[in-house]
């Protein structure tokens, strides 16, 4: 990679926007196989806690649509919906990789913890929603959620 203070911004920021992005998909693939792998009493948990049976993403794009007043057409929605999700991987990655070198502490190996602080915060909206105004009593996601297999113990002193 070369000598640190020679990197450009603009290449850390997309080292870290990639990141981010592989991060979301390994995740995905991650809770896909937990999910498989759950009991059928998990799996009604995990349905449970989600509000009108709709993910947190869906959940996301129908607060961000009566705040703007902007709808999402039914062809666009799975689409706009994806990319929020990644999204919430990449923008974090970014932002990491723009201020890695200058905020102390957040140094070379340590995406990794600043990737599931950021998992965590977005992990809100699946086990806390009411904090995010998406329903009024939140609901505890299964402990074999992937966010809340890894996290859990900070994730409840954080919100509690």
């Amino acid at each position: 990679m070369g000598d640190p203070g020679r990197e450009s911004l603009f290449g850390n920021v997309v080292r870290g926007a990639v990141a981010g992005g592989i991060a979301t998909w390994l995740m995905d693939l991650v809770t896909t196989e937990l999910q498989e792998q759950q009991t059928p009493a998990d799996a009604a948990r995990e349905r449970a806690a989600q509000p009108d049976g709709k993910s947190s993403v869906t959940h996301l794009v129908a607060l961000i649509e009566r705040e703007t007043g902007f709808q999402v057409g039914d062809d666009l929605r799975p689409s706009v919906e994806l990319a929020l999700h990644y999204g919430l991987g990449v923008i974090p990655g970014a932002v990491y990789g723009a201020t890695r070198r200058w905020i102390p502490g957040l140094g070379a190996g340590r995406g990794l913890v600043s990737g599931c602080l950021s998992s965590s915060s977005t992990t809100n909206f699946s086990t806390r929603p009411s904090a995010c105004r998406l329903r009024p009593t939140p609901i505890r996601s299964p402990r074999t959620s992937a966010g809340l297999s890894v996290i859990s113990p900070l994730e409840r002193r954080r919100i509690s």
